[in-house]
């Protein structure tokens, strides 16, 4: 899309003007990792970011945010800009998959 957001086909939901930013699973980052990035980027509480942080690895992506254009791209880049998770016994530095999508 001309905007930067992929759009993605939802049945039974209505049109949606904000975007969403969705979190996809990899195999590089560990769970205690996303768990404490998401309290921090999302602004959630421990329950909220381990809902989150499941729904991620168990259905390999989960809706993040949705919100304003402006806000969902800052939560995107701090998202993907996390630093290097030292959770597991060789640091991982790589950015995690985070995209900005539109339901329709």
């Amino acid at each position: 899309a001309e905007d930067g957001i992929r759009d993605i086909g939802v049945t039974g939901v209505q049109t949606c003007a904000l975007p969403i930013l969705v979190v996809h699973d990899d195999p590089h980052h560990t769970i205690p990792f996303v768990l404490e990035l998401f309290k921090r980027v999302l602004r959630v509480d421990h329950r909220r970011a381990k809902e989150l942080t499941m729904q991620v690895h168990k259905n390999g992506k989960c809706v993040a945010f949705t919100g304003t254009l402006e806000v969902a791209e800052l939560k995107q880049e701090m998202l993907t800009n996390c630093g290097t998770d030292t959770y597991d016994t060789v640091p991982v530095d790589r950015p995690m998959t985070v995209t900005l999508e539109r339901v329709h």
